[in-house]
């Protein structure tokens, strides 16, 4: 099974007051949808700078996990609802856990 994440960075509106022009940086991943061909889904949101936003939802932080004995800090959780993949992210190695469409958790060592 082949699984794809597209990261993006982005300068994101605040979409409840567009008058008033406030930004906020937001990163965004999301995972191909092995059901839907080409559609991709959202598995991960979170603001990385607040810029002029008036308020943000702040993703669950742990200050410590535990991922296959390997310890990570300062871990976001994702807070979308019923994602296709649970994503765990930091900013030191990016998405550190994952889980695949079957439930089965993974974390990445390296890359090549």
């Amino acid at each position: 099974m082949k699984i794809k994440f597209d990261l993006s960075l982005r300068a994101a509106p605040y979409y409840h007051e567009p008058k008033n022009e406030y930004v906020a940086d937001v990163l965004d991943i999301f995972i191909k949808d092995p059901n839907f061909g080409l559609v991709s889904r959202q598995v991960f949101s979170h603001v990385t700078n607040k810029r002029t936003w008036p308020e943000i939802l702040d993703n669950e932080l742990n200050s410590e996990k535990v991922i296959f004995n390997r310890i990570f800090y300062d871990v976001l959780n994702s807070g979308i609802l019923n994602p296709l993949s649970k994503v765990h992210f930091n900013y030191e190695y990016g998405i550190v856990s994952f889980t695949d469409f079957s439930g089965k958790l993974w974390r990445f060592e390296r890359f090549m």
